[in-house]
């Protein structure tokens, strides 16, 4: 078995090792291809008719090279016979050792399909030769964080916009980090890939990181991390570079704030997801609309008002209430059948929750979001015939300009939860060019 079929490989490593479940010991060859999956070849010198491992087994080992390994991971494949052979698919790679005396150390993150200018010139050297680029500073969580093209950039953007695939694009740097601060470190760049997915219009995320004492190479950590596939439906514009830096900058710390509270996350996964263009548009606009639920949602638990009146005093008097109802509709519609009028009466147990036109209102309001009473109700009527019959409403306009509309009215309403006031693309005006002033990008508005 070889790993050819599972795609791009970034990363190898090859040696010899223990599986801890019954110690058998094993040769290995570890992988992590472009889309962040980790799967390892077990070859064992013994006949094993079955594992019988319901939980992740895990690896020990050395490489070719001496250094540490461990894996964990599950079984996907077991072929026994005088050398067994296992494949697993990996949760994480540890490659090298730390110590608490390893300190000062400088982290390298890859990140996946990452398209960026940058508005800072450094300089670096390849084959002895002076070469300059331009990357993003940034100081997040009190760390500079440097954001760089890999050398083979030009080439994979290429790749990727015609494959739609995933890959390594771009990595980030930290500088001075102790041993104590990984964890806060990884946090800052899941918190950066994140935003950068919000204005890329694609899912961005790391999937491995090396680090580097003051003269050497130490340790690598590989993650089987979520990534999704290429995407140019761009929320913050790529022209000019300094849109995505002052995004960054003016964004983060205050996604960091409201992260936990209103489940951003997830919230800009749904959004990115719903950019995908292998998808059917009409799934793509269900899932718009599942992003603002899902945001009107936890902002109507925070302030206490996800219901017109206290819940389980409504629950408890729920059914006298479908009784009552159903009276009415009785009285009123004479003629029709009896289960009809029941199947209606049983809606009145929504009766307590609050109005989607109500929410969007009361959201709209509390993080000055500037759309009108006419575009929530646009929102409405689409989002209606999504929802209840999977297809958009040929009233109001195209498939196409519906789903403009809903990408624009949600990233909209995202921009300014996380209080931006800069550039960005309304993708319900006619693109012109890529460049400054073209006609799509505009300032975002905010309310009073």
């Amino acid at each position: 078995m070889t790993f050819n079929y599972f795609g791009k490989i970034i990363r190898r490593y090859v040696g010899t090792g223990e599986i801890i479940y019954n110690k058998y010991k094993t040769e290995f060859e570890l992988i992590q291809t472009s889309k962040g999956d980790i799967y390892a070849i077990c070859k064992i010198k013994q006949f094993i008719l079955s594992l019988e491992i319901e939980s992740n087994i895990k690896l020990y080992g050395l490489t070719e090279d001496k250094l540490k390994i461990q894996f964990e991971g599950i079984e996907i494949g077991f072929t026994p016979g005088e050398t067994t052979e296992i494949i697993l698919k990996g949760n994480y790679i540890n490659v090298g050792c730390i110590t608490k005396k390893d300190n000062n150390l400088t982290i390298i993150f890859g990140i996946t399909n990452l398209r960026i200018l940058g508005t800072e010139r450094y300089e670096f050297f390849e084959k002895e030769r002076k070469c300059f680029a331009l990357q993003y500073h940034f100081n997040l969580g009190g760390f500079d964080v440097y954001i760089r093209r890999i050398r083979e950039y030009k080439e994979v953007i290429d790749i990727l916009k015609s494959s739609k695939d995933i890959d390594i694009t771009c990595t980030a740097e930290i500088r001075n980090v102790s041993i104590e601060s990984i964890d806060h470190i990884k946090g800052i760049i899941s918190n950066l890939c994140c935003l950068l997915s919000l204005a890329k219009g694609c899912n961005i995320n790391w999937i491995y990181y090396d680090m580097f004492s003051e003269d050497a190479y130490i340790f690598s950590r590989h993650e089987n991390r979520v990534t999704k596939t290429f995407g140019t439906l761009e929320l913050i514009p790529e022209l000019p570079g300094k849109d995505l830096e002052y995004f960054i900058n003016k964004t983060y710390q205050r996604y960091a704030e409201l992260k936990e509270s209103l489940e951003l996350e997830k919230a800009i996964a749904e959004f990115s997801d719903s950019k995908i263009e292998s998808d059917y548009l009409e799934f793509r606009a269900l899932k718009l609309t599942i992003t603002v639920e899902h945001i009107k949602s936890c902002f109507l638990r925070i302030i206490g008002k996800e219901f017109i009146i206290d819940n389980e005093k409504f629950n408890v008097n729920s059914d006298q209430i479908v009784a009552l109802i159903e009276k009415a509709l009785k009285d009123i519609f004479i003629d029709e059948d009896i289960k009809k009028i029941e199947l209606m009466a049983v809606h009145s147990k929504g009766f307590n929750y609050c109005t989607l036109g109500r929410a969007l209102s009361m959201l709209c309001n509390c993080y000055k979001i500037n759309i009108n009473s006419k575009e929530r109700s646009r929102f409405k009527e689409i989002r209606d015939n999504l929802v209840h019959r999977v297809i958009f409403n040929n009233e109001i306009g195209t498939p196409w300009a519906q789903y403009c509309f809903l990408m624009t009215f949600v990233g909209r309403i995202l921009l300014s939860v996380l209080d931006y006031d800069g550039y960005f693309y309304d993708w319900t005006k006619p693109p012109g060019y890529l460049a400054e002033d073209m006609e799509m990008r505009i300032k975002l508005e905010r309310g009073r």
